[in-house]
């Protein structure tokens, strides 16, 4: 019978190369895994808010939502393990080899995988829609800016990927929760919004199925919410026109 291996190992963070091209965030720095160029760490700093405890339990929440994003929405995530080694917490994934959706992805590129920004844009709509509309505990970081269109080493098909690691959520009530929370989820409407447009002007395509959500839910928002007039109001005027 093999023996447990029970000797004590060096401290995680001994084991992580900086990773040149990140930049610093304020809930943490990027790295790679020791010569494993294909895991990506995030260190989560504790504060006087932040505890050890209360970033793990914020990261085992995230990592939950994370997977009701891929398996109710059909949204992919990197992997999203967790490393304890106190005082510190280390979210763990997978590299993910290609551009955020918000960069200057090729127009060739995207016009190539048309149909997966078209289904995608409307997934993310609805996720967001339903939160606003249901209440309940929601990933906060999901703008487009968030998520990357490639692939990993061990799966070479190109998709798009939810990418944040700071373990960010928050709780909805009903139509919205409080104002912060609700001007989020216009402010999140208006960027899906601005990506599909920038989409459609790159490839001369329209996306139909993405247009059709976003208009079914913004018309839930009501008028006499804040920021209403300058991030649904706008988009309402256009998707109406063009339905």
């Amino acid at each position: 019978m093999p023996e447990f291996d029970n000797s004590p190992k060096p401290p995680f963070l001994s084991r992580l190369v900086p990773f040149d091209s990140a930049p610093e965030r304020k809930t943490g720095s990027l790295f790679l895994l020791g010569t494993d160029s294909e895991r990506v760490v995030r260190k989560l700093e504790p504060d006087t808010l932040f505890t050890p405890g209360k970033l793990f339990n914020a990261a085992e929440k995230t990592k939950i939502l994370a997977a009701e994003l891929q398996s109710a929405y059909g949204i992919h995530t990197a992997s999203y393990d967790i490393e304890l080694d106190l005082p510190e917490v280390f979210i763990v994934t997978d590299r993910i080899h290609g551009h955020t959706i918000d960069e200057d992805i090729p127009a060739s590129t995207l016009k190539e995988n048309v149909p997966i920004f078209d289904s995608f844009y409307k997934s993310l709509t609805a996720y967001i829609g339903d939160r606003f509309e249901k209440g309940g505990d929601m990933l906060l970081d999901i703008e487009p800016q968030q998520f990357m269109f490639g692939h990993t080493k061990k799966d070479p098909e190109n998709r798009i990927y939810w990418v944040d690691l700071e373990p960010l959520t928050t709780t909805l009530t009903p139509l919205g929760g409080n104002e912060e929370q609700k001007d989020k989820i216009y402010n999140n409407f208006f960027a899906i919004y601005l990506s599909i447009k920038n989409t459609e002007l790159k490839t001369s395509e329209t996306l139909k199925n993405a247009r059709e959500e976003l208009l079914k839910r913004v018309r839930m928002v009501p008028p006499s919410s804040g920021y209403y007039e300058e991030s649904i109001l706008p988009i309402l005027k256009d998707l109406q026109k063009a339905a």
